[in-house]
């Protein structure tokens, strides 16, 4: 079994937080697809409104 020691532990910490990263902007493009869909559904919804 590897022994753990402090250098181990700051190189798993360090993949974390760039997993961490990728997650964040992952999320932060969500954000602004589903804010882009959300006005194409309010645009569609208006115009079905004025028919």
């Amino acid at each position: 079994m590897a022994e753990v020691t402090n250098d181990l532990i700051y190189e798993v910490l360090k993949s974390v937080q760039r997993d961490v990263t990728m997650v964040r902007s992952d999320v932060a493009d969500l954000k602004h697809q589903m804010n882009a869909v959300r006005t194409h559904l309010t645009a569609i919804q208006q115009d079905v409104g004025n028919i």
